[in-house]
């Protein structure tokens, strides 16, 4: 697993669950259920970063994972995009005029990196607006966590492993 803070800068993480990568744009019932968990991301920041959220972030929720991480609570910018599951994430930002904010939000972090959910079009387009790079992933393919109780959880007999 790579650590998405590799590398210099801050993160602007685009927790976009409402992408046409995911599901047809039109099954908003889908699409707020998969944005549910939005809030996880939070678990990426780091002091100085940014979180673009579908959902509002509870303060329970918000004050258990600072305190976990151990990261100061105001220094993380949350922003939560309004609830419209019509359009990718990224594009509520300019329906909604917050993209001039995040861009002001940006200016200020010249490091800083896009780290989407989903690397669609619209988040792509986010990406050259704010003349922010997107968080490059791992070439190949992806590592699969061993399962519990070994690296490759076979048995060939009655408590042995292969």
């Amino acid at each position: 697993m790579i650590s998405e803070h590799e590398g210099p800068g801050t993160l602007v993480i685009l927790a976009n669950f409402v992408s046409p990568l995911a599901v047809d744009l039109s099954e908003a019932a889908v699409l707020r259920q998969w944005a549910e968990q939005a809030p996880r991301k939070l678990w990426l920041a780091r002091p100085g970063d940014v979180l673009i959220t579908p959902v509002p972030l509870s303060e329970p929720f918000r004050r258990y994972v600072f305190h976990r991480l151990g990261v100061p609570e105001r220094s993380v910018t949350v922003i939560t995009v309004p609830d419209t599951p019509h359009l990718p994430t990224a594009q509520v930002l300019a329906q909604h005029h917050l993209q001039e904010p995040l861009r002001a939000l940006v200016a200020e972090r010249p490091t800083a990196r896009l780290l989407p959910t989903a690397l669609d079009e619209a988040s792509a387009a986010l990406a050259a607006d704010l003349r922010s790079p997107v968080v490059p992933r791992p070439a190949g393919p992806f590592r699969r966590p061993a399962p519990p109780g070994g690296s490759s959880g076979r048995r060939t007999g009655p408590g042995r492993r292969r």
